[in-house]
């Protein structure tokens, strides 16, 4: 594409170029310049809500880059990326006046996203890839500091500070997210759940607020209806002062944050399908905790869910539904249920589209043969 004359007469002063692989900040950082991809690309990293670090949304030429975190002071909520070798414009914000007066149409466009971003929804949402300009934290919208600062010291090489604003209670509420270079996988089990050497990004995957308890994944922390916000609000309990859990987390917090988001799940009414999760989250923790007995009982309330979703949910897609069916099987082989698991791993490999899931269709194959063997499921590299 085209770009305005008064980009490349900024790139005399301000150029910065990238090799294929370079990293142009980390996620967390708090950003004095911000930037312009004039060729090349850009990925956004961030840690989704299964805990593996990848990447949501690429920037090509013309899109900017970090708008947000630098002007307002935020931390970015994702790592930026070059895919591919890449020139940017690296603009201190302090020189932001001077760059609008050489290329205007950079001043429209930074209004625009800045306007746009001003609703405060987490910028780590990946259910719908964000924009290339996302990969900083939301604009506040009349607030400049939060309500509940976080309590206590932490590791800032795991982790970095974020805030959001409870749909229920309106706190405004600072906790703590996983930096995607600090994450190392160790090995992964047939039902997804990944073992890491390094903290358990999966530990922070939901936000609970520290006054009315309402905990959700923070892709979808804001996503709530108003018949939903409805009932949220009659069944809140502020004056309850539920544990914070917004700090460093120990097994026994996100115990309690699952527990925190099951029962926000029932009240509005979110269905089987987050239910499932929810259940199935608990159990990983159990077994990294080798509490056999908690990871069976969450199991059981997994593979119940599950069923719901495969046979009543009207919204699964052909390629959920082969994933539902292979959790089915190995789930139910996990609680021995070994002709449950058989039929339900057949059925995976059987379905419509299957065979455009190899990697899902290989577990399957692989699961069989165990069963047949005897053998108990083994650990994946991750």
């Amino acid at each position: 594409m085209a770009l305005p004359d008064g980009y490349l007469r900024l790139a005399q002063r301000y150029r910065l170029d990238l090799a294929a692989g370079a990293l142009l900040y980390e996620q967390g950082a708090q950003l004095r310049h911000f930037y312009v991809v004039l060729t090349g690309r850009v990925a956004f990293e961030v840690v989704g809500q299964s805990g593996v670090p990848g990447e949501v949304q690429t920037a090509g030429p013309g899109a900017t880059v970090g708008v947000v975190s630098a002007f307002t002071e935020r931390a970015t909520s994702a790592a930026a990326r070059a895919t591919a070798p890449s020139t940017l414009l690296s603009i201190p914000v302090d020189d932001a006046a001077e760059a609008f007066q050489a290329a205007p149409s950079l001043a429209v466009g930074i209004i625009r996203e800045l306007a746009g971003r001003g609703g405060g929804r987490p910028a780590a949402a990946t259910r719908a890839a964000p924009s290339p300009t996302a990969a900083a934290a939301p604009a506040p919208s009349a607030r400049t500091r939060a309500a509940a600062p976080l309590q206590g010291a932490f590791d800032d090489k795991t982790f970095f500070k974020d805030d959001i604003a409870c749909p229920v209670c309106e706190l405004t509420f600072e906790y703590l997210r996983v930096r995607a270079s600090s994450v190392r996988p160790e090995h992964r089990d047939t039902d997804f759940r990944i073992a890491y050497l390094t903290v358990d990004p999966s530990w922070y995957a939901l936000i609970a607020c520290p006054r009315c308890g309402y905990a959700s994944y923070a892709e979808d922390f804001l996503d709530v209806r108003p018949d939903e916000l409805e009932r949220l609000r009659a069944a809140a309990d502020p004056a309850g002062e539920p544990r914070t859990l917004t700090g460093e987390r120990t097994s026994d917090d996100v115990a309690a944050v699952i527990a925190l988001a099951l029962r926000t799940n029932e009240t509005r009414g979110g269905g089987a399908r987050r239910r499932a999760g929810l259940h199935h989250r608990a159990a990983w923790l159990a077994r990294g905790l080798r509490d056999e007995g908690t990871e069976r009982a969450h199991l059981e309330q997994t593979v119940a869910a599950y069923l719901e979703v495969f046979e009543h949910d009207s919204g699964l897609g052909p390629d959920t539904a082969i994933r539902v069916a292979y959790l089915l099987g190995d789930l139910s082989a996990r609680l021995g249920l070994i002709d449950d698991a058989r039929r339900w791993l057949l059925e995976c490999t059987r379905m419509e589209g299957a065979a455009q899931q190899a990697g899902l269709l290989r577990m399957a194959r692989e699961r069989l043969e165990e069963l047949r063997d005897g053998g108990k499921p083994a650990a994946r590299s991750a």
